[in-house]
Formats: C-alpha cells, sequence, structure tokens
C-alpha cells in the first residue's frame, strides 16, 4: 500500500493557508442590492482538520479512492492524492469516508454533489484556486453568489443598444431619467434578482475610430454609458453580433475595455481569437455554468471581421466547425452549457431552415440550450433531443420602428438544486418596448396573448398560465 501519511500534514496545512490567500480566479462577481451571496458550499470551519485528529487509515481511504476514480466518475479532471485530501479535509472524516465507499462501489461523479453541495467540475475549481494548482482552469471562471442557497435562475434578454443619436437613448437623456428606470412594471427588479443576467450588447462603446463606411447602421455610445450594465443587474454580455466592429478594431478594443473597467465579463469577441473563442464559466450554488457565444452574420457582407491569432474580432459560426468545438470543449469543463448565437434574417419572425440546421448542430456538440438572437423580432422555439432551442429574442431596449419590434421578452432559465436535463425548467417572461421604455407585462390578459403570439411562431411548443415552456410530443394535440 502506498503511504501518504508523510505528505498529509503539509498538504493540509497548505489548504488552511490558501482559506486567505489570493486565488487566480478571474473574478468573483458581487451581489448587487438585491441579491445575498450565498456562502462557499463546504467551506464550514467544523470540517477543517485539526492537528493531530488525522484518521488512523487516511492512507487506506485514500487508496481506495484513486484506485477507483476513473474518467466516468472524474470527470476528465486528474484527480490524485493532494484532491483528495483536500477534500478530506474540507468536507470531514465521515463524508471522506462515504465518498471512499461510493466511489468502491462504482458511482458515479454525482456521488460528489449528493455528499458536498457541489459538483466534481466546481470542487475542481474550488480545489485548484485554495491549494494554488492547474491555473489554466481559472481562466474566465467567476464565483457568484446566488439569490437562494440552492438552486439556479438565469435570465436572458436581446439586443441592447446605447447609442446617444438612438431614439430609446435620446428618450431618457430627453427626459432626465436614468436608464434603468426605462425599464418598468417589476422588469428591473427581474432583472437584478436573477442569478445571473446576460443580454446581447448591440454596440460598441468609445470616442475613436471611424464608421465603417457603407455599412447602414453604426451605434456607439460613450464608454460611460457601459455602467448601465451593472444598475441594470446585467452579469456578462454577448459581444458575438455585427455592430461590435462598427467603429473596426479600435472600436472593438475600446468597446472591452469599457466593458472590463465596468467588471461586465464578455464573449463571443476578443483581442485575438484564443480570448473570442473563450467560454465563460460562472460557479453558481455548486454548480458550473458555461456560456459560449457566435454570429453567423454579417452572410454577405464582411463589415465584422472575425478574430484571428493576432488581430481582434468576433468568433463567427455560418461555418460552425470551430464553434462546435468550443461547445464540445465547454461540455467537458462544466454542468450545463449555453450558446448564445447571433444569426437568422432582420425582420423575419418565423425561423428559417439554416438557423435549425445550425441550432442542431450545436445541441449535437453538447449544448444544453441554444439562444438567438439578431432578428430585431421574437422568433419561437422548439425541442431537439429534449433541448431547447429559442430562435430569437429580438430587441430588448432598442428603438426600431418595425412591425413586431416591439413584443420582446426575457428567457428564463431555473436549474433545481439536484437537477437533471429532465428537471430544469425554461419559461418565456413577456415584455413590450413602448416610447423609449420596456415593461414587463403583467396582466393575466396581457400575458396570455403573448404566450398565444409565442405557441404561434413555435413548432410542438406549449406555453402554459405561468410562462413555462414544455415540448408537445408529435402527433398529440394540447
Amino acid at each position: 500500500m502506498r503511504k501518504f501519511s508523510v505528505i498529509v500534514t503539509g498538504v493540509l496545512m497548505a489548504c488552511m493557508l490558501s482559506l486567505v490567500a489570493c486565488t487566480s480566479i478571474t473574478g468573483f462577481l458581487p451581489s448587487d442590492g438585491h441579491k445575498t451571496e450565498a456562502p462557499v458550499k463546504g467551506a464550514s470551519a467544523n470540517a477543517i482538520v485539526q492537528s493531530g485528529k488525522i484518521a488512523k487509515d487516511l492512507d487506506g481511504l485514500l487508496e481506495v479512492c484513486l484506485k477507483n476514480t476513473e474518467k466516468v466518475n472524474s470527470a476528465g479532471h486528474p484527480l490524485d492524492e493532494s484532491f483528495f485530501l483536500w477534500i478530506y479535509h474540507r468536507y470531514g472524516e465521515n463524508t471522506f469516508r462515504k465518498l471512499a465507499d461510493g466511489l468502491k462501489q462504482g458511482r458515479d461523479q454525482k456521488i460528489y454533489g449528493r455528499l458536498t453541495g457541489n459538483t466534481i467540475h466546481s470542487l475542481w475549481i474550488y480545489y485548484c484556486a485554495e491549494v494554488g494548482v492547474h491555473s489554466e482552469d481559472l481562466q474566465n471562471v467567476y464565483i457568484k453568489g446566488g439569490q437562494s442557497s440552492t438552486g439556479i435562475v438565469m435570465n436572458f434578454a436581446g439586443d441592447v443598444n446605447f447609442d446617444e443619436k438612438w431614439e430609446n437613448v435620446r428618450y431618457a437623456d430627453r427626459n432626465k431619467i436614468t436608464i434603468p428606470q426605462c425599464f418598468t412594471g417589476g422588469l428591473l427588479e427581474e432583472m437584478q434578482d436573477a442569478d445571473l443576467m446576460m443580454i446581447n450588447n448591440e454596440c460598441t462603446y468609445g470616442t475613436k475610430g471611424t464608421a465603417q463606411a457603407g455599412k447602414a447602421y453604426t451605434f456607439r455610445g460613450k464608454p460611460a454609458r457601459a455602467a448601465n450594465l451593472p444598475a441594470l443587474g446585467v452579469d456578462l454580455v454577448s459581444l458575438a453580433n455585427n455592430h461590435v466592429y462598427d467603429y473596426g478594431a479600435t472600436g472593438l478594443l475600446e468597446t472591452m475595455k469599457a466593458l472590463r473597467e465596468n467588471n461586465v465579463p464578455y464573449v463571443g469577441a476578443g483581442k485575438n481569437l484564443d480570448e473570442a473563442t473563450k467560454p465563460l464559466y460562472f460557479l453558481i450554488n455548486g454548480k458550473v455554468i458555461a456560456i459560449t457565444a457566435a454570429t453567423q452574420v454579417e452572410r454577405t457582407y464582411r463589415y465584422t471581421k472575425e478574430a484571428t491569432n493576432r488581430t481582434p474580432g468576433v468568433l463567427k459560426c455560418q461555418y460552425p466547425e470551430r464553434y462546435v468545438r468550443v461547445i464540445e470543449d465547454a461540455k467537458k469543463h462544466a454542468d450545463y452549457v449555453i450558446a448564445f448565437v447571433h444569426w437568422g434574417t432582420e425582420g423575419k419572425v418565423f425561423f428559417e431552415k439554416d438557423q435549425v440546421d445550425l441550432g442542431r448542430k450545436f445541441v449535437n456538440a453538447g449544448a444544453d440550450v441554444v439562444i438567438g438572437g439578431h432578428t430585431h423580432c421574437l422568433q419561437g422555439m422548439e425541442f431537439y433531443k429534449n433541448v431547447p432551442v429559442f430562435y430569437s429574442l429580438g430587441n430588448f431596449w432598442f428603438d426600431w420602428d418595425v412591425k413586431n419590434a416591439k413584443q420582446t421578452g426575457i428567457f428564463q432559465i431555473v436549474i433545481p438544486e439536484h437537477f437533471t436535463p429532465k428537471t430544469v425548467k425554461y419559461r418565456f417572461i413577456p415584455c413590450y418596448y413602448k416610447n423609449g421604455k420596456t415593461r414587463l407585462l403583467n396582466s393575466k390578459k396581457s400575458k396570455n396573448k403573448a404566450y398565444r403570439y409565442m405557441e404561434h411562431l413555435s413548432w410542438l411548443t406549449k406555453v402554459d398560465s405561468r410562462g413555462f415552456v414544455h415540448e408537445i410530443e408529435e402527433g398529440k394535440k394540447e
């Protein structure tokens, strides 16, 4: 039998010291006034192993864990004696004995969640951060407290445009009100109360660069406008769209700088291809959520440049092979993977074959949900292999005076504490934009009308009286 006793004290001491050390995790997202930070699960002081109280048979327990750790229960992470000693330190002898016994019985990776409240992906992040190893696995990782200490609620919305020349921003400036005051009827609270809130950032921020010659619409707001995002409860944005390059590479770099200065993570674009392809990972209530983003447009014109190894740009997916690999890689490191895609044809309320084809490729690659945008109007949704594909969230706060552009909404994902793909719930929260304001629809009549409209746009999808969406089995009536 291998002997670990000689290294136990040193490793445990390193773990204890790490509780007060800095980590290389990208960031800890602060909660706003409507949220309370959840304590890190498993960090209770009574689990810390005190000197002289180490289990006499710890060597044997470690041997059992190592001998029975395989790809199926390690999720591909290189779990070694240091990791298992950290588990022992974090959760105590009783939990560790149960873990060793479970692994010996051939239990899969779910045993970690049942015993600690953290999935194996979450435990790996905490371990790497606290012990100071595998820093490459902590890139683009954010730890965020949840509204509750159990499940996760995530909200997704469409295009937001902060260009001062555009009517929605002019309305706020003209009436001397803040942009958060333009979200009414309880909508602002709905956005701020979500554990994760994401929008499509349909503009640039900056003062430099030149508008793209020949492009019909170019959007740019002052860098200070980016401060509205955290005020709205927005936790991250997609830059994978056809307007972040409106002022060229200079404008994109300024945009990313403004977002960083306001602590708003972004996905789908970067200073080079490596950054543009990196997912964002959010550790919330013991689960790791991966968010990826790419744009299919522009399909004919090439105003918006794709990132290269040396130049800034977006991640494109008209030819989806690269983005498929991004999703596949994210699936190896996360419990739930989101594909946020800019695609389709402006003004088309019904989704098109190219969207369907791409969406299915993304699901086959491992996406647990596909959420789209770009059309400036709502499109419907369908399920493919039990995975929801919401084709377009349309405009969210963006004055576009064309038919069907006023209806909008939030697509909400509710992940329970002990989740499987079948227990995750999906909800459409209807909203309406008019005269500079986006409001939550609250009356039963207006909500039901919005639900029926969403069903009309969708395929084999039912929206119930609370907005939760359900797949209809083909051939059955609802």
